[in-house]
């Protein structure tokens, strides 16, 4: 579920001071405050939302709109110098991965077996973190090959069909 995230995290610097026109004074000083704090209200909000949404299905909407919102940020390339646009995406992208983030947490603590519940949450928490390691090793390549128009809208649609299956359960 965070594949596309860990390619698209480990581009997005280069990307918004390369092609969006950011400083790194605009990154440290407006854009990391601000989604470390909508990512953080994202987290307190997803403790509310996903118990009362079902796990499976808050998991779903938050993948899908995580994956919209980069299909949409990829369409809209004359926008891309707007920082108004970019600051739309730096609020939509760290709710929905905190909402994403909590749900998957929950299905995977739902998963666990009770006689062995730590050994397996602690398996499926390395699983889920591997895309931290395989995403900004294959960052590189997929950026270099498709661009980054294109690689958020694969990045975006990979995350919508992972969403998919997901929605038709409450659980």
């Amino acid at each position: 579920m965070l594949l596309a995230d860990g390619v698209l995290s480990t581009v997005s610097t280069n990307f918004l001071m390369g092609e969006a026109g950011w400083s790194l004074e605009d990154l440290g000083g407006r854009l990391v405050p601000w989604t470390t704090g909508t990512e953080l209200m994202g987290f307190f909000l997803a403790a509310i939302v996903v118990d009362r949404l079902g796990h499976r299905r808050a998991a779903s909407i938050a993948a899908m709109v995580l994956g919209l919102a980069w299909v949409a940020f990829g369409l809209a390339t004359p926008l891309w110098t707007s920082h108004t646009a970019v600051m739309v995406l730096a609020t939509v992208e760290p709710l929905a991965r905190a909402g994403l983030i909590a749900a998957t947490y929950a299905l995977l603590m739902g998963a666990s077996a009770g006689s062995l519940r730590a050994t397996h949450f602690m398996v499926f928490m390395a699983l889920m973190n591997l895309p931290r390691i395989v995403g900004p090793a294959i960052a590189p390549s997929l950026v270099e090959g498709m661009g980054y128009a294109a690689l958020w809208i694969a990045g975006g649609s990979f995350q919508v069909v992972l969403g998919l299956p997901l929605i038709s359960r409450r659980s």
